[in-house]
């Protein structure tokens, strides 16, 4: 079965392709003398691009035509290749480069999962030739010239995501995403084979001692994870909906029935690739002094408790 890596990939036959419908529809006979491609080399670079939505086909006559799709992550890409034609995007977009342009825009760049260092730093030199990355604080980013491509990168992503959740049930709900990590909300009746996805949040809740109970499973999806801890259930919760009260005492509960166990170091670290630093450190300091945090969506300590008395924790 194909990774997630494998089907977004471009090669650079793809690329070819999607720079000459860049000039408008395009008959099958006429890609294949613009750009010498067999029929079948054609027929198999277009079936991927209908696969990831970039293209659409339709018949007139006796002669099939190719063009954009209307899908939002098409119009992106048609626009970045109009744009920045004079770019060899076939040197770029291909391999590893899309992989590690969406991590720099997810914010992992700095623990690249299976890119060799000479590989990163050969797309690195590239990206950089072009104006296409720059360097700020220890870490790069797209320039702003570039804005398009993040844009398209971002609706890109999205469009896997989606459908990696709707071939889990067509009632998944997306609740957060992160480059290819995602949270997903699905009834409880679907069945899970995949690996990749794990159970956490308050699906959790009731194997780690806390009575809370849904009519959804709430699961995680990566390829980075191989098991949900107790940390991760924790700030996982909080990312369905980080101002919402119910979810920050659900996590305060979490927290306070397993402060023994809690690897403050782990925690405050995959906090961290959440944007989470700050609320989890307030939600630590006000289990240890009672009092609220600033700004923070906190209860007061008489409402913590009560919620705690509730569900069997003691404070």
């Amino acid at each position: 079965m194909k990774t997630v890596q494998e089907k977004y990939a471009f090669n650079k036959s793809e690329i070819k392709i999607l720079r000459e419908l860049v000039r408008g529809e395009r008959s099958l006979y006429d890609l294949r003398k613009f750009l010498s491609f067999g029929p079948s080399l054609l027929s198999y670079n277009l079936k991927k691009l209908l696969d990831k939505g970039l293209i659409r086909e339709n018949t007139r006559g006796f002669r099939k035509y190719v063009q954009y799709s209307d899908s939002k992550h098409a119009s992106l890409l048609k626009n970045l290749l109009l744009v920045y034609y004079h770019i060899d995007w076939e040197n770029l977009l291909v391999g590893k480069g899309l992989y590690i342009l969406f991590q720099i825009i997810s914010g992992f760049e700095n623990s690249f999962y299976g890119v060799a260092k000479a590989t990163f730093w050969r797309y690195l030199r590239r990206f950089r030739t072009h104006g296409i990355l720059q360097q700020k604080v220890k870490k790069y980013e797209i320039s702003p010239r570039f804005s398009i491509l993040a844009d398209f990168l971002n609706e890109y992503q999205l469009f896997f995501i989606k459908r990696i959740a709707e071939g889990l049930s067509s009632e998944a709900v997306i609740l957060w995403h992160r480059g290819f990590e995602f949270l997903v909300r699905v009834p409880k009746t679907v069945k899970v084979t995949s690996k990749k996805f794990h159970p956490t949040a308050t699906s959790l809740f009731s194997s780690l001692g806390l009575p809370i109970f849904s009519e959804y499973n709430i699961l995680f999806y990566s390829d980075r994870k191989r098991s949900i801890k107790i940390e991760d259930a924790a700030l996982h919760t909080l990312l369905i909906e980080q101002k919402n009260v119910r979810y920050v005492i659900y996590t305060l509960l979490l927290l306070h029935k397993h402060k023994e166990k809690i690897d403050m170091e782990y925690l405050k670290s995959e906090a961290q690739k959440y944007d989470l630093v700050v609320q989890i450190t307030g939600m630590l300091s006000f289990i240890e002094t009672h009092l609220r945090q600033g700004e923070l969506p906190l209860p007061t300590w008489t409402e913590f408790e009560a919620k705690a008395r509730e569900y069997g924790v003691t404070v």
